[in-house]
């Protein structure tokens, strides 16, 4: 054990071997792989070896796009994002690899509240504030795959609409989408840590645990083939119409065929 390995295995510490800032110049994914090791052990970094890391930090976007990806999914998944996230920002490599990202205390506390379990979890978070566009130019920075950029967009997109007022048939379309439960552990925690009322959301996430996959879910009473047996020409409307029936489907107004039927007359007759 020619570099005393085994002290700083038992004193927990991550240290570059040697002169830490000549480690880091032969692999800059190397700073980023210490902040993971100590976040995912639990870990302290050796303070030469820290700030070796603050001075090199903007060398780290020299890393491919698909290496930073993978350390950051392990960063944010395998450990306590809130401290990985603070070690992240102390040393300077938050704000090179993820400049649009928030920085700030309360997003600390908004992490240790969802406590993540995935990257996009994490992004969710520290990008709650971004627009779509700023979203998928992070993902395409950083090699997100399209099932997590498709994610990552739903979930901080619908973080407002938590506030907005929707119809009957409006909330059940929203609660029902298959990433909707992470939306509401998202809302919940970033507004938990601002001080923000939870309310609307306690209020969406009873009505989602009160509902049958049927009521969520209805079965069509009416379809294509219908809507053109009525008279009604193939086009645009078809699924204008089709909405409307599940909308009313939804809210209660339209409970059978014959309802559904006399529904889409009033539309036929427009």
């Amino acid at each position: 054990d020619f570099v005393d390995g085994q002290s700083d295995l038992e004193s927990r510490t991550i240290r570059a071997i040697g002169v830490a800032a000549e480690r880091f110049e032969d692999d800059h994914l190397r700073m980023l792989r210490a902040v993971r090791f100590a976040t995912t052990l639990g870990f302290t970094i050796e303070p030469e070896t820290f700030a070796a890391i603050q001075k090199m930090a903007p060398k780290v976007v020299e890393v491919s796009g698909e290496r930073v990806h993978a350390e950051l999914s392990r960063l944010f998944g395998e450990g306590d994002a809130a401290f990985g996230y603070g070690l992240l920002r102390t040393s300077g490599l938050l704000t090179v690899l993820l400049p649009e990202a928030n920085n700030d205390d309360s997003t600390t506390t908004a992490l240790d509240a969802l406590k993540p379990e995935t990257l996009v979890s994490a992004l969710s978070v520290l990008l709650c504030h971004c627009d779509a566009a700023t979203l998928d130019t992070i993902s395409r920075r950083w090699r997100l795959a399209n099932a997590e950029r498709v994610l990552l967009r739903n979930v901080v997109l619908a973080l407002p609409r938590f506030s907005e007022p929707l119809s009957v048939s409006g909330r059940i379309r929203f609660i029902r989408e298959d990433w909707w439960l992470l939306a509401e552990r998202v809302a919940r925690a970033t507004r938990t840590a601002a001080g923000e009322s939870v309310e609307p959301l306690d209020a969406l996430k009873q009505l989602r645990d009160g509902l049958t996959t049927e009521q969520m879910y209805p079965e069509r009473l009416i379809n294509g083939d219908d809507l053109k047996s009525f008279g009604l020409r193939p086009g645009p409307q078809y699924k204008d119409i089709l909405t409307a029936v599940e909308d009313a489907q939804l809210s209660g107004e339209v409970s059978n065929r014959a309802e559904a039927e006399a529904l889409v007359q009033t539309f036929v007759k427009e």
